[in-house]
């Protein structure tokens, strides 16, 4: 016979179980898991519908007047003929503005009777209590947005080609894949776009910030590879999170930079990104940082439902690829026939390959992953066994350069050398034409002259690698490996080296010879450089690097990219942090309080801050009461004296002086991602910085912003970024 029921023990059982779900639901799971949810506060839903209305609704043949700091008050939709020129736009707009501010005023008078259809609507908007003071203001609070309905539905189609990948990635980075929206506020998922002030690429990366985390320079430029520009965008969205603590605050933060951000939380006193956008008053805080999140959460409400709001729509098909990474140099050209793809999907593929490159005037960089069609399965060695040797190269075709001598113009230089004012300009960073100086040098979008058929070079008494590598126009790395070489080797004096940049199996293989490496100046002064301090840099060829790649930018978008669509948030303010979009990715604070003291942050001296300000050293050490020698500790605050200069003025210069020091990093190093590291007995931030690791502390501090590095204990946990040399 079987065994008898147990009602008792049944019932234990079931409670087990039930137990046992509930626990399984309730538990928390880790970030990487299951990232935490968007949060929506309540306060920021007017706002989220009314960016809803703009994607979904509203064509850029029609705008919407609204109140500023109300996107729940919107008076009127405006429609525009599509052969209406913009200055009739703007009279049009004007004079509805004016429209309703004297309604807004004639209400703000008392008058609540006798009121017209019109003045009765309006009122209508407001609620039943408001105030004679608010109608006031909201009669100079009248905006006008622009739709941008007709632009997201074209950005939908352009995003099937690589959205699928955004999501895949950014969730296995532990990110929210909703993430993966964010390039339709930004760009509209126009992978040629570029902001005026050089933001470029479906994710807006500026050159500093892109720096950090990919290669930037007139050769590569991995900002507009939406593969390599999306994995950045997550280790800075993962940067902003571990910081903040918060995707709301994470998000805006990529718009208005991390210490934007930090500072208006502390600000209000709050960290709830519904109080920040209600309450936050701060210098830079405009219509579209205070709008980035609530827009970002309407493009997210458009992508998941966008056959609600458009019907059917026929996204473009996912791109699908495979990578082969070059052991050499060498042309586009020979690529495309080595591997039988046109020439119209290679640059679809390999949109970080700048116009040099297709121009034939320099050389697919050793190293680069090349993206071929997925559909290509031959083996990557069978590939590349393809490539003729004697169109396998070592170096790089080397830049020119030109020394501006004096009385020279910018557009007497292009007329010599062929090449507009505006391409000199974007080349070297040049934000007015008028910026060079005599003795400047500048950066040519033209390869070296033919000035030597020079194969090899004697060593003398005193030469390096690296000095021998900067004169002929080769990198340190390139000439060490062309000769069998570590980049550290001692060299005798009559030693051969081979600088011909011709293949490395036979001197005697027949190959055309590439260009002739450039006369290289020894340093290079550029006309944005001043007098600043900048990290030491013992390599010369390293210094020419970087000092050569700072000068530069790409020229590819002002050449054949198209235009780029205009930004989705109107009104946006001029770069992602005001007056500092080369630190969007710092969290450290360099303003001034209203005290007229500042947080002292690393690798800054009272000799900065004495520059800085037009004052001596002693000044600083008298108003602090510090004496002779006594060290300054990062965190704590100094007290300045704004005698000479104003306090603009101040924070300009030191904004300008971190980032300078971070771009000389960022052009020889990339953050590949961070980890969590446990203090351990003994362990200082100089023990974990540099010179004893290759992280600065400026950059271990950027990490932990909120870690007070004189009292580490062992057990505590610091984020650490993991760094990689380029070469």
């Amino acid at each position: 016979m079987g065994e008898r029921p147990n009602p008792e023990r049944e019932n234990v059982v079931r409670f087990l179980l039930l137990a046992l779900v509930a626990l399984c639901v309730s538990s928390p799971v880790t970030a990487q898991e299951t990232p935490d949810v968007l949060p929506q506060p309540a306060s920021i839903q007017p706002a989220v519908k009314f960016w809803t209305r703009i994607y979904s609704e509203v064509d850029t043949q029609q705008g919407l007047l609204h109140d500023r700091n109300n996107l729940g008050v919107v008076y009127e939709t405006l429609n525009f003929d599509v052969n209406l020129w913009h200055p009739a736009r703007e009279a049009k707009i004007r004079a509805r503005r004016a429209h309703f501010a004297a309604i807004l005023q004639t209400l703000a008078s008392g008058k609540r009777t006798g009121l017209n259809t019109e003045e009765q609507r309006v009122l209508s908007l407001w609620p039943e209590d408001v105030t004679a003071q608010r109608l006031r203001q909201a009669a100079g609070d009248i905006r006008f947005q622009l739709g941008q309905s007709d632009r997201f539905r074209r950005g939908l189609v352009r995003s099937g080609a690589w959205e699928p990948h955004m999501r895949e990635l950014l969730e296995q980075m532990g990110l929210p894949e909703q993430i993966a929206a964010l390039p339709h506020v930004e760009s509209s998922f126009n992978p040629d776009a570029y902001s005026r002030v050089g933001a470029a690429g479906i994710w807006q990366f500026t050159r500093l910030t892109g720096k950090r985390f990919m290669r930037v320079d007139h050769i590569i430029d991995e900002r507009m590879d939406p593969f390599t520009a999306t994995e950045a965008a997550g280790r800075l969205l993962k940067l902003n999170h571990s910081v903040t603590n918060d995707w709301g605050l994470a998000i805006t933060a990529y718009n208005h930079g991390l210490a934007g951000i930090r500072r208006a939380a502390r600000t209000v006193g709050s960290e709830d990104i519904g109080d920040i956008i209600a309450r936050y008053e701060g210098r830079n805080w405009g219509f579209a940082s205070r709008n980035f999140y609530p827009a970002f959460l309407a493009a997210v409400e458009v992508d998941e439902n966008a056959s609600r709001y458009f019907g059917d729509i026929q996204r473009a098909a996912p791109l699908r690829t495979r990578t082969v990474e070059l052991p050499f140099y060498t042309s586009i050209d020979a690529l495309q026939d080595a591997f039988d793809v046109d020439r119209a999907t290679l640059k679809e593929l390999n949109r970080g390959l700048m116009a040099p490159v297709w121009a034939g005037k320099k050389y697919v960089p050793r190293g680069y992953a090349v993206r071929l069609p997925a559909g290509n399965t031959q083996a990557a060695d069978s590939l590349l066994a393809r490539v003729p040797n004697k169109l396998r190269f070592f170096a790089q075709i080397p830049d020119r350069f030109h020394t501006v001598a004096r009385g020279e113009s910018l557009s007497v230089i292009g007329a010599r050398y062929g090449i507009s004012v505006r391409e000199l300009m974007l080349m070297n960073s040049l934000r007015s034409p008028d910026q060079i100086r005599a003795g400047a040098t500048l950066r040519l979008p033209v390869h070296g002259p033919d000035m030597t058929e020079r194969e090899t070079w004697r060593v003398t008494a005193g030469d390096t690698l690296s000095t021998i590598a900067a004169e002929v126009g080769m990198g340190t790395h390139d000439l060490a490996a062309a000769n069998g070489l570590s980049v550290d080797s001692v060299l005798q004096p009559g030693d051969e080296l081979r600088v011909d940049g011709l293949p490395a199996a036979s001197l005697d293989t027949p190959s055309p010879q590439p260009a002739s490496p450039a006369d290289i100046p020894a340093a290079l002064s550029l006309a944005s450089a001043g007098n600043r301090p900048t990290m030491p840099e013992p390599d010369v060829a390293a210094t020419i690097t970087r000092l050569g790649q700072q000068a530069s930018t790409a020229l590819e978008p002002f050449v054949k990219r198209s235009r780029q669509e205009a930004p989705l948030v109107a009104d946006a303010g001029p770069d992602p942090e005001g007056t500092e979009p080369d630190l969007s990715a710092d969290p450290s604070d360099y303003s001034v309080a209203d005290d007229g003291s500042i947080e002292i942050q690393a690798t800054e001296t009272l000799g900065h801050y004495a520059e800085w300000l037009n004052l001596r050293a002693s000044d600083l050490r008298r108003i602090n009461n510090l004496r002779y020698g006594t060290p300054l500790v990062i965190g704590e605050r100094l007290a300045l004296s704004f005698e000479e200069i104003d306090r603009q003025t101040f924070e300009k210069r030191r904004r300008s002086y971190h980032s300078d020091l971070q771009g000389a990093f960022f052009e020889s190093h990339h953050i590949a991602g961070a980890t969590t590291y446990r203090i351990r007995p003994g362990d200082s931030l100089w023990s974990l910085t540099e010179p004893r690791t290759d992280i600065p502390s400026w950059l271990m501090r950027q990490y932990n912003p909120d870690v007070d590095f004189s009292r580490l204990r062992p057990g505590d946990e610091l984020q650490k970024p993991v760094i990689e040399t380029r070469h």
